[in-house]
């Protein structure tokens, strides 16, 4: 299943009417499956509705909606708040019709100091649509406040109005619902940022847009769920021959961790060997040998003298040449020594998963990361992507999508923007992107270790001879599907994620 941007949506609209579909055909299917959904819920005739509807084409579905509910037997009252002449021309043919069909319908224009909604069970939001692109202001505002304050069901048409559709970014404020019928295709921004707390539960309506339209837009994004993952396992977890030893499944080299940081290695190989890979590899400094005996005994230990860097660059690359892939930057020193490590390995040849402080690092210094021989992928949370493109956090957040996409195309590169809702850019040999949202996992992934957890995972899907783009793209969703194994968000640990893959 595909997400589409707000831009995308408008071409398939466009497309699908200049290829003879009338627009309030268009309106007229896709009312009837707002209607099916209050039906479903409300199957009470009595029951009080409330449509808040304004001047677009939003608005126009929502006078339909109104229509097929009368038409029914339902009790429907209508707020507009926009200006009759400033309503689409398929809002104004909606508008007539209800008008001539129920000539005693009531439509009140919303005024701030005179309106109180009342007594209503179910408000139904048409107040603006995924075309919303500035912020919303005076008594749409007022309005959208006063809908959230009560305590009536909402359901939303197409998308909560002042949710940005493609983002997800709440346009100063929007419409907080139980319920939204969108149509065709799920916006991006449904999923992403506050998408998801706004929108409530998702039913999609195939109003009959053309999906001859999808071939030529490239703004489309695939959703990732159970069943996609379901999927996609068969194509990363092989069937383990009898005839095989430690060595099959290849060996995952972690540098990562300090004194006062071995947590996040340990987290990253025990992820590692719970993945499935055959052997770890663990390159730490003397001092922590004891803590990894103690913690992961089935690693194998590489220690050094942390005091000269020089000494031990050489048996940095005697280590990663002993390796199929490579997990680098959880706990990671951020200093000159760090930086050492980090630049003998942008200078091999191997797989490489780049996460936490290998990617401040490399923040510092884009132009060795540029000129790199490694083929790496990357694992920012947000305050580290925005490091690297040296932004703003809030930046970024607005933009999920467009950043990592921005920061994949300039330096070519696969990798997962981590987010309570995270996306997955993979960059093709051709210079393509596909573009992945991941809807797995719960706010229990959002504690410490969890990205250490995660940077294991990858490498071993790597080791095991996976391609980079498949083991990144199916690593975060092992990883996300773990958290709702567990299933308590409250007290989940890093350690629990592992347990529960």
């Amino acid at each position: 299943m595909y997400a589409l941007t707000a831009k995308a949506i408008h071409e398939m609209d466009e497309f699908t009417i200049r290829n003879g579909m009338p627009g309030m055909v268009l309106m007229e299917n896709a009312s009837k499956g707002v209607v099916e959904k209050v039906k479903e819920l409300f199957p009470s005739k009595e029951s009080k509705i409330l449509l808040v509807v304004g001047s677009g084409n939003n608005g126009g579905d929502g006078f339909c909606v109104a229509r097929w509910l009368l038409h029914i037997g339902y009790i429907v009252n209508i707020l507009f708040l926009g200006k009759q002449e400033d309503m689409t021309s398929d809002s104004k043919n909606q508008f007539q019709i209800l008008k001539n069909l129920y000539p005693e319908i009531k439509i009140l224009k919303y005024s701030p100091s005179k309106y109180n909604i009342g007594d209503i069970d179910l408000i139904i939001d048409g107040l603006f649509g995924n075309g919303l692109n500035r912020d919303v202001k005076d008594d749409h505002m007022t309005l959208i406040d006063l809908i959230n304050k009560h305590k009536a069901v909402k359901i939303s048409i197409d998308i909560p109005s002042g949710l940005n559709a493609t983002t997800g970014e709440i346009m100063k404020i929007a419409i907080v619902s139980d319920y939204t019928v969108t149509f065709d295709s799920i916006k991006t921004g449904m999923l992403l940022n506050d998408g998801p707390d706004c929108c409530g539960e998702i039913s999609v309506v195939d109003i009959g847009i053309s999906k001859a339209g999808y071939k030529d837009t490239e703004d489309k994004t695939v959703i990732c769920d159970k069943e996609f993952l379901d999927e996609g396992l068969k194509k990363v977890l092989v069937k383990r021959p009898k005839k095989s030893y430690k060595g099959t499944y290849g060996t995952v080299g972690i540098i990562a961790g300090s004194i006062k940081m071995t947590g996040a290695s340990i987290l990253a190989a025990r992820a590692a060997y719970k993945a499935g890979c055959g052997l770890v590899k663990v390159l730490c400094p003397k001092s922590t040998m004891s803590i990894y005996n103690m913690t992961v005994p089935e690693a194998i230990l590489e220690p050094y003298d942390d005091s000269n860097i020089e000494i031990v660059k050489p048996l940095v690359k005697d280590f990663i040449e002993s390796c199929d892939s490579i997990c680098i930057g959880p706990g990671f020193r951020e200093d000159d020594f760090g930086k050492g490590i980090l630049s003998v390995i942008l200078t091999s040849n191997l797989r490489v998963v780049i996460d936490a402080g290998a990617l401040n690092l490399i923040s510092e210094n884009l132009i060795d990361f540029t000129f790199r021989n490694c083929k790496c992928l990357l694992t920012p949370h947000v305050g580290e992507m925005a490091k690297l493109k040296k932004i703003s956090t809030n930046d970024i957040m607005k933009n999920l999508m467009g950043s990592a996409e921005e920061f994949a195309n300039e330096y070519m590169v696969s990798l997962v923007l981590k987010s309570s809702t995270s996306v997955v850019v993979n960059r093709r040999k051709d210079g393509t992107i596909d573009r992945y949202i991941n809807t797995l996992g719960n706010s229990g992934l959002a504690t410490g270790g969890s990205g250490d957890v995660l940077t294991g995972i990858i490498a071993s899907l790597i080791a095991q001879g996976n391609s980079l783009n498949n083991s990144l793209l199916y690593g975060v969703l092992i990883h996300a599907n773990a958290s709702e194994n567990y299933g308590n968000e409250r007290n989940m640990t890093a350690t629990d994620i592992i347990e529960n893959m």
